[in-house]
This record gives C-alpha cells, sequence and structure tokens, in this order.
C-alpha cells in the first residue's frame, strides 16, 4: 500500500501522511519539535499580511457558528442512524437540504443559500466523532454520579455479518474472573464499581455451561424421539436422571451450581409426572432404584 510521507523543515523527520486523516499528525509534531519552537519563540517566523478575497457573497455566506451548529447536528444524525459518512454526498440527501432551503428562500426572498454552502466534507464530519464521543461520555458521568443502583449486562456474541463481537473483542477464556475484570475497567471509566455487598453472576459462560449440559438433553430428546418403540415408561427415569445430575459436587465452580439449582428447581416444578408415566414406569427395569 502507498505510504505518504512529510518532512520536517526543522528537525529532518518523516512524518506519516494521509488524507484520509488530515494534517493532525503534523499539528502534533509541530507541538513538539523543540527546533521549531525555538524559531517560534525569536518571532522570525514569516507573517501573512496578504489574504486573498474570499469568493462568498452576503447572499450565500454562512456564519461558522450556524455552520458549525449543522455540522454537529450532522454527526449526531449519523451516528443515531448509523449511516455512512459518504451519505452527505448523496444526491438524495442533497435533494432533501435543497427542498427544505427552497421553502426556507421562500419565506426569506434575500437568501440564496444552497446545500453545498452548509453540508461539510464526510471526512471533516468524520474527525467530529471522537470531540462529540467525549463531550457525551462526560455527560453520561455526571448522569451517572445521580443514580443509586444499576445493572450490568454483558454480551460476547457477534454480528452475523461483520462477525466483530459486541464486546469490542473475544476473551481467550470467558471465565467468571475474566469477564469480572473487563466489566470492572470499563465501569472504572464511567465512575462506577461493584461494592462489597455487590453480587455478580456470569449467566452466560457458554464454553463450559455448554460442555456441561448439551449431552444431556441431546439424550433425553433423543430417547423420548424415538417413533419406532414406545417411550412413555422413560419419562419418569429420564426426569430422575436429569435430577441427579443436577447434584452439586464438591469441585462445582460457583457458576454451574447455581445453573445446577435452577435447572434442579425447573424440572420438579414444570415437569409434573402424570399418573400414566408412573404406571407406565412399572414396565421399567430399574424400578427399584426410584424413590
Amino acid at each position: 500500500m502507498k505510504q505518504d510521507y512529510v518532512i520536517c523543515d526543522s528537525c529532518k523527520s518523516l512524518i506519516s501522511y494521509k488524507a484520509q486523516t488530515g494534517t493532525g499528525g503534523m499539528q502534533k509534531h509541530i507541538e513538539c519539535c523543540r527546533q521549531i519552537s525555538n524559531v517560534l519563540d525569536e518571532h522570525n517566523e514569516s507573517k501573512i499580511t496578504k489574504y486573498f478575497h474570499s469568493t462568498k457573497t452576503k447572499s450565500n455566506y454562512v456564519p461558522l457558528k450556524f455552520k458549525n451548529k449543522i455540522t454537529n447536528s450532522l454527526v449526531e444524525f449519523i451516528i443515531l442512524n448509523g449511516r455512512p459518512f459518504e451519505i452527505v454526498n448523496g444526491s438524495g440527501f442533497i435533494n432533501t437540504i435543497e427542498c427544505v432551503l427552497g421553502v426556507v428562500r421562500t419565506l426569506l426572498e434575500s437568501s440564496t443559500v444552497s446545500a453545498s454552502n452548509l453540508i461539510v466534507d464526510p471526512k471533516t464530519l468524520s474527525r467530529h466523532i471522537d470531540r462529540i464521543y467525549d463531550e457525551r461520555k462526560c455527560q453520561l458521568i455526571s448522569l451517572f454520579q445521580t443514580i443509586k443502583s444499576f445493572i450490568i449486562t454483558v454480551d460476547f456474541w457477534k454480528g452475523y455479518f461483520t462477525g466483530v463481537h459486541y464486546a469490542a473483542y473475544e476473551l481467550e477464556n470467558q471465565t467468571s474472573p475474566n469477564i469480572r475484570r473487563f466489566v470492572n475497567s470499563i465501569l472504572a471509566e464511567f465512575g462506577l464499581s461493584f461494592d462489597t455487598s455487590s453480587s455478580y453472576v456470569v449467566s452466560d459462560n457458554e464454553n463450559r455451561m455448554r460442555c456441561a449440559f448439551v449431552d444431556l438433553k441431546r439424550v433425553v430428546v433423543e430417547k423420548l424421539s424415538d417413533e419406532k418403540r414406545p417411550t412413555i415408561h422413560l419419562v419418569v427415569p429420564l426426569r430422575q436422571y436429569l435430577i441427579n445430575c443436577c447434584v452439586i459436587h464438591d469441585d462445582d465452580e460457583g457458576g454451574l451450581i447455581s445453573i445446577k439449582k435452577f435447572i434442579d428447581d425447573q424440572i420438579k416444578t414444570m415437569w409434573i409426572s402424570q399418573d400414566e408415566h408412573l404406571l407406565a414406569t412399572i414396565l421399567h427395569p430399574q424400578l427399584k432404584h426410584f424413590d
């Protein structure tokens, strides 16, 4: 890929430059370059004494204050609606602005402002994102200081089409300590934290929970879905089999213990055995093991 560079006349340093990123890198170098600072301190730099006449007329001139207001509004529009920056160059968007201006000009006949006088370049819009993000983040931090309680939902799924994880990156091991550290780091950015009395539950540690329960579910579903042999006599034994699998062991992790308790309670309260199931169980050879 072609890479463009510029060179500092004072210290001869090479600085990366791209049209997409603008002159931000050069401005940062000027601020930290000592040789340039020394030259500026001596007040020997050339001064601009003449300017080209502006092509703007009073009829189509838009004050910077209003243009910045429109730029901020466009950035908000792009963020809230998930639109690309290039949308402001689209003919449909420009036609809409021209239509609005046409109505305005009807009310104010002296104005000749066009859409091109109001809409800035997409690259300029993109450079406002970080600034607006910082402003909204400060507002959000101030709002958080007024709340008394909060709930955090963590989801490490990824987009179906983009493959990008919603948590910005994929953890190497989605265990409770790793997720806890990740959440704490995000909360710290917004001035929030969990106190000692807060409870923290991992409800989607899918890598381990899937391995623990998917095989059990498959066995039960396959046996009860047999279309060649009767299965009514298997309902009670399989129900008891799942209950036995929910027995808590000493080496079970906290998240797995919570899931086992939940499933055990759901089976006992939601899966109620009928009289037909109990009678059919008489045919089961392991009847003597049931209470």
